[in-house]
């Protein structure tokens, strides 16, 4: 279960391969609060558990620790409801983005990753920034203890994974790498500009086909990054409207496959394989030109008496 800021992913996995996964709106910044308990942010899974729980909260009211409590409570029953099977309570399908997880193997252990997992390890992370009693300034340790809680009480198996948050930032990089990847081919040849058109229009028909690419625990990472930074990071400075981004379907993960579809059908192709061959090299250098067009190295051989 990866549990981030905006939502929970799971998948399930079996011999290095990934038979399901689902997608859930349980994460530790779906409701913003400071240290005095003051909401700076509400997203739109919080104001539904909210108003069935009857509470009534606006942005600066104060909240008590107790419907704090109580919030993410009912978040994490839901998290544990669709890990384990489908979602049937009618807080957990209004919290469901994606189909319910098939469960096809018997589940030997869990495992948690992402940002609140580093708190319910009680790793190094959470200790150093344990200076106040709510940190991250969101309900995420409050989620991450009730978590334990329900592990503890329902005796489930955990491991702990030897990448928690860095799990994410792992999927990110690989994702960003195809997707800063094509974009470059674009602008630099002519030749991938005709591919990409040609593709594009195979694409558009293949998409209407419901085919859904095998998912992987990187590509599933690396979209659930730009799905929480979408709605996630950039709220603390101007408050994104989670409905704003829902109805344009900015991060509809883990539905939203047609990036993934476009990639596979270019690369399908040799010629393709080829121009990402010859210009990955160009592409990882580049930060490093004006290094390299300073560097002397006949006075770099002399100093080290090569």
């Amino acid at each position: 279960i990866d549990l981030g800021g905006g939502t929970s992913n799971i998948a399930i996995a079996s011999n290095g391969d990934v038979l399901s996964t689902s997608c859930i709106n349980v994460g530790g910044r779906l409701l913003g609060i400071d240290k005095d308990l003051k909401i700076w942010r509400i997203d739109e899974p919080t104001e539904w558990i909210m108003k069935e729980l009857k509470m009534s909260y606006s942005l600066g009211d104060i909240i008590p620790e107790e419907d704090v409590l109580k919030i993410t409570k009912e978040y994490a029953k839901a998290l544990f409801e669709v890990m384990r099977g489908p979602a049937t309570s009618k807080v957990a399908k209004l919290l469901m983005m994606t189909d319910d997880i098939k469960i096809l193997v018997p589940i030997d252990s869990y495992s948690f990753s992402g940002g609140v997992a580093e708190m319910i390890y009680d790793t190094d992370v959470d200790k150093e920034s344990n200076e106040t009693s709510n940190p991250y300034n969101d309900i995420g340790r409050y989620l991450a203890e009730e978590i334990k809680h329900l592990i503890e009480e329902n005796n489930l198996p955990l491991i702990e994974p030897e990448n928690k948050i860095r799990a994410t930032v792992i999927g990110a990089g690989s994702f960003s790498l195809s997707v800063s990847g094509s974009t470059c081919y674009y602008d630099e040849s002519e030749e991938i500009n005709d591919l990409i058109y040609n593709m594009a229009k195979k694409a558009l028909d293949f998409s209407k086909s419901g085919y859904i690419q095998t998912p992987t625990f990187m590509s599933e990472g690396g979209y659930k990054v730009f799905r929480d930074m979408i709605y996630g990071l950039p709220g603390v400075l101007f408050q994104a409207d989670y409905r704003f981004y829902k109805k344009r379907k900015m991060f509809d993960f883990p539905k939203n496959k047609f990036t993934y579809r476009i990639m596979r059908l270019i690369f399908k192709s040799k010629k393709a394989r080829r121009l990402f061959k010859k210009k990955m090299f160009k592409i990882f250098i580049r930060p490093y030109d004006k290094f390299f067009e300073n560097l002397n190295i006949e006075q770099e051989i002399t100093e080290f008496g090569i």
